[in-house]
């Protein structure tokens, strides 16, 4: 092993069990609240069925055509045959990366759509919806038509032609892909900056729709090589390799990151009693069976607080309280999505002008 190998190796055999580990907890953690898979699951897994047919190709180049590695100059029968595998694992990846990036977008924008309801943030989402559709079509087509007939791309010693600057188009098209990353991030800081929160609790809940930075900084990383790609080169396995290796952390950390959001459930199950996930029953220091004290209190504004302070909704700090308030309530009705109660919540703030206060609640503990 030499060259580049160590680095394209690195990239794939750490960020790909990571997003695995992330989509099966994802969908585990749906079943835990009984909850149907909706669209947003369902493009995280198409997105990792993409990201890992990338990383399989990235693999097969690097352990059979020499990818990361210097190739003898041109004439050698055996390198020229290289580099025309090289040139034909390269457009595979291209395809594979478009199609896994465009559905981790979807993905996160549908959890956003499930999440953010009524809020003003609706529409944006609706507009980066559609934006992500165009890019990746318009990627997708060029990519795979780039050159007449499709096979030049990789066959140079038949009859052909190319339509597009190679070079040109990778960094153009990637630098659209990180302008959308960065709009999809900033998306949830709007309804979160209108929470009645103080400054630390509204950063925490940032944070949790924020993991994708990360995306974002290898998506900087493959700008930043696409641009140097030289599509004349003769040493495409060694000048491709660093493009190919960041690519690589970019699809399984745009899966990874993804799923974060969506596995409070199974954090809530490891750790009971972190972090404010405790649930709603606890035992004291003498074993008996004690409620947590009841901190928010969420009140309508003045003007309509005759109208509903018999129906004021208090809990505890964690939101799922909402959910299992309802269902004492419900009969039958399955239980909702913890998260869906952070919906109403920014929902109420942001529409009916709903006030949130901490207010202990210093009634003695159920025995």
């Amino acid at each position: 092993m030499a060259g580049l190998q160590p680095n394209v190796y690195a990239a794939v055999f750490i960020t790909m069990p990571a997003a695995i580990v992330a989509l099966v907890l994802r969908l585990l953690s749906r079943r835990m609240i009984k909850m149907k898979y909706w669209f947003d699951d369902w493009f995280c897994v198409i997105a990792y069925i993409f990201a890992l047919a990338y990383c399989i190709d990235v693999v097969y180049w690097t352990a059979n055509y020499s990818l990361g590695q210097t190739l003898p100059p041109p004439g050698d029968p055996s390198a020229d045959h290289i580099r025309e595998i090289s040139r034909l694992c390269l457009w595979l990846e291209e395809v594979f990366y478009t199609i896994s990036l465009a559905f981790s977008k979807l993905s996160i924008l549908s959890f956003y759509w499930r999440i953010f309801q009524h809020t003003s943030i609706r529409i944006p989402i609706q507009i980066i919806y559609v934006a992500v559709v165009i890019w990746a079509l318009v990627k997708w087509f060029l990519t795979i038509f780039q050159c007449v007939p499709i096979r030049f791309i990789w066959d140079k010693d038949i009859h052909g032609h190319c339509t597009i600057n190679v070079s040109n188009f990778f960094f153009s098209t990637v630098l659209c892909h990180c302008i959308l990353d960065i709009l999809i991030l900033l998306l949830p800081v709007f309804p979160v900056a209108k929470m009645h929160l103080s400054l630390s609790k509204k950063l925490a809940v940032t944070t949790i729709f924020h993991s994708g930075v990360i995306v974002c900084v290898a998506s900087v990383f493959v700008l930043i090589e696409s641009w140097k790609y030289n599509q004349e080169t003769v040493q495409l396995p060694h000048d491709s390799a660093l493009f190919t290796a960041w690519g690589a952390v970019e699809v399984n950390m745009a899966v990874f990151a993804g799923c974060l959001p969506t596995l409070k459930p199974i954090f809530r199950k490891a750790f009971p009693t972190v972090g404010g996930l405790s649930t709603e029953h606890t035992r004291s220091r003498d074993g008996r069976q004690t409620t947590p004290p009841r901190m928010w209190r969420f009140r309508r504004s003045d003007k309509k607080k005759n109208d509903t302070e018999s129906n004021t909704v208090t809990g505890p700090v964690h939101l799922e309280n909402v959910a299992s308030h309802e269902l004492q309530h419900a009969g039958s009705r399955p239980p909702r999505d913890p998260l869906d109660d952070l919906s109403l919540y920014i929902s109420d703030v942001e529409s009916q002008g709903e006030e949130v206060s901490e207010i202990p609640d210093n009634s003695p503990p159920q025995r």
